[in-house]
C-alpha cells in the first residue's frame, strides 16, 4: 500500500535534471491475491510492448531533449519473443494505462470513476491522508503519542472536530494535508478568499507545534488559521483506539513571528 501522492520538485528521471512531479510514501507490503505469472505476461506481451511504444512516442514528443530510455516495468527479450521484468532497479514506474492490460495488479481499494481515472475510496483516502501527513510532518506534539495507532486516532479526531467547526456556517472544507503543508483548505460561504488551516491535536494541552519550512513560507503567503484540539480523551479497546471530543481552540489570521520559531534541525551541503 502507498500513501496519497504529494507534489515535489525533485523527481529525477535517470540522469536528467530534477523536475516537478508527485511522490508517495510506501508502506505495508501486501502480496497479490493471485500471482501474476510469467506465462500470463508472455500471453499479453504484444499489448504491453505496444503500450510502451506509444508512451515512449508521447514522451519524445513532449521532451525533444530526452535521450534516455523510458522507465517501464517490462522489457523485451530474445528479439521481442519473450518478456522480462525490468532489470537494474528495485522499483520502476508503472503507468496507470498499464492496468488496462494487467487488471490483476489493480489494488482492490481503488475503483474507476466515470472518466476511467483511478480513484481511492473515501475510507482508504481518509486513512492514507493521515498516514501521509504524519509521515511527512513526523509531528511529536505534547502527550503520549509514541504509539502510531494513537497518533493516527488523535489526528483524525482533531481533523473531524476542526472540519465540523469550520463547516458550521456552510463553508466548504477540503482535507489537503496529504499533499500540502497545511491540513485543510477553507472556502468561505461568503465567497471570500480561500484560507489555509493548520490543525494540531493532542492528548494533553498543546504547547508547541512543529512546522516545516514550507509551511512557514505558505503561512506568510496566504491567510492562515490555526486550530488546536487540546486534551483529546483516548483509550484502547483491544486493538482499537477510541477517542472523543477535546477542547477546540480556533485562532483566525494566525501568523507566527520569526522570533517565536525555534530551529530543530539543520541541513548541511557537503563540498567536494
Amino acid at each position: 500500500m502507498n500513501g496519497l501522492s504529494f507534489p515535489t520538485e525533485a523527481v529525477q528521471y535517470e540522469t536528467a535534471d530534477p523536475l516537478p512531479g508527485r511522490a508517495a510514501l510506501l508502506r505495508d507490503f501486501t502480496k497479490f491475491p493471485v500471482p501474476l505469472t510469467r506465462e500470463v505476461l508472455h500471453e499479453r506481451r504484444q499489448k504491453i510492448f505496444d503500450l510502451k511504444s506509444s508512451l515512449t512516442e508521447a514522451v519524445h514528443a513532449r521532451r525533444q531533449t530526452w535521450k534516455q530510455s523510458l522507465l517501464f516495468p517490462f522489457d523485451p527479450y530474445g528479439q521481442g519473443r519473450e518478456i522480462r521484468v525490468h532489470q537494474g532497479a528495485y522499483l520502476s514506474k508503472f503507468p496507470a494505462s498499464l492496468f488496462d492490460v494487467l487488471p490483476e495488479l489493480l489494488p482492490t481499494d481503488k475503483v474507476s470513476d466515470a472518466h476511467g481515472e483511478f480513484v481511492v475510496t473515501a475510507e482508504r483516502a481518509e486513512y492514507t491522508a493521515v498516514e501521509t501527513r504524519l509521515d511527512r510532518r513526523r509531528a511529536r506534539e505534547a502527550g503520549d503519542l509514541g504509539d502510531a495507532a494513537v497518533r493516527r486516532a488523535v489526528e483524525l479526531q482533531a481533523l473531524r472536530q476542526a472540519k465540523t467547526h469550520l463547516e458550521a456556517d456552510g463553508s466548504l472544507v477540503t482535507d489537503v494535508g496529504s499533499s500540502r503543508s497545511f491540513d485543510l483548505l477553507l472556502s468561505p460561504m461568503d465567497g471570500g478568499a480561500d484560507r489555509q488551516v493548520i490543525v494540531r491535536g493532542s492528548t494533553e494541552r498543546v504547547g508547541t507545534i512543529d512546522l516545516s519550512s514550507t509551511a512557514v513560507d505558505d503561512i506568510h503567503r496566504a491567510p492562515t488559521d490555526l486550530i488546536l484540539v487540546h486534551d483529546i480523551p483516548c483509550k484502547r479497546d483491544d486493538a482499537k483506539v477510541i477517542t472523543s471530543a477535546g477542547d477546540l481552540d480556533s485562532r483566525r489570521g494566525w501568523q507566527p513571528t520569526i522570533s517565536s520559531l525555534t530551529p530543530v534541525h539543520y541541513r548541511h551541503t557537503l563540498g567536494w
